[in-house]
Order: structure tokens, then C-alpha cells, then sequence
């Protein structure tokens, strides 16, 4: 399990860094691509990314 719990860190470690980047004061444009961080989108799961 300690293996499963580093990949989240580190996806939430580059999460934040990649965030960092840009403010963005559009609350539509700002809700937006927190549901896309939320779902995923920009670092699939290994065993998705294999399917796809």
C-alpha cells in the first residue's frame, strides 16, 4: 500500500507545482479545470493508459 500512497503524493505534489504556473481569475475557467484536475485528466491512471 505505502507504494500506492507515494504515486498519490507525488501526483499531488505535481499537481501543485504545475498549478503554480498561472492564476486564473475566470471562475467558470477556474471551476473548469479543477474538475478536470479532480477527474484525472492530466495524468491518467497506468492500467487506463493501457486500455486506451
Amino acid at each position: 500500500m505505502k507504494a500506492f500512497e507515494f504515486g498519490h503524493r507525488l501526483v499531488d505534489s505535481y499537481a501543485r507545482f504545475s498549478r503554480s504556473f498561472s492564476t486564473i481569475r475566470s471562475e467558470d475557467l477556474h471551476t473548469e479545470i479543477d474538475r478536470q484536475y479532480e477527474a484525472g485528466r492530466f495524468w491518467p491512471d497506468a492500467v487506463r493508459r493501457q486500455m486506451i
